[in-house]
């Protein structure tokens, strides 16, 4: 941003100008004068409108990691629910064929796997747990029981 030139510098100088008896500088001061007061304004305006901008961008920034992972949170539900229903559909099919011991060992692998993909959803959620300089974060549980942390400015 450009320098902004010292307020009372002009406004001394506009004085001057004012008290001056010449019409002409007179009325040529009075437009500065103006012209001043609306550069003021509308600098203001801008800034309003400057922060106005910077909220909704920090809105719709919010808004689309909560929606990236409320889905990724019903991806690993469906693929959690999806594991949980292999092992007891391989555990009928080994224990007709092997006996029971044999479906113990597909239930301890389908575990596994569910801790697998449980350490990638915390892996991505420490990945939006990632603030920027000055923002907080505000922590809620959704209806599921899912943590979703959210950077604040």
């Amino acid at each position: 941003m450009a320098q902004k030139p010292r307020k009372n510098r002009v406004e001394n100088v506009i004085k001057d100008l004012l008290d001056s008896e010449i019409p002409e500088i007179q009325n040529v001061a009075k437009q500065l004068a103006d012209r001043v007061k609306q550069l003021e304004e509308h600098s203001s305006k801008l800034k309003e409108y400057v922060t106005q901008i910077e909220e909704l961008a920090t809105e719709e920034a919010d808004a689309l990691v909560v929606n990236r992972i409320g889905g990724l949170l019903k991806d690993v539900d469906k693929s959690l629910a999806e594991l949980r229903q292999k092992p007891k559909a391989a555990i009928a099919k080994l224990e007709a064929g092997r006996g029971i011991g044999a479906g113990e060992e597909a239930e301890t692998k389908a575990e596994g796997e569910a801790e697998s993909v449980a350490g990638e959803v915390e892996e991505l959620e420490g990945e939006s747990e990632a603030p920027s300089s000055g923002v907080g974060i505000e922590k809620y549980i959704t209806p599921e029981g899912y943590v979703i942390k959210k950077a604040r400015r």
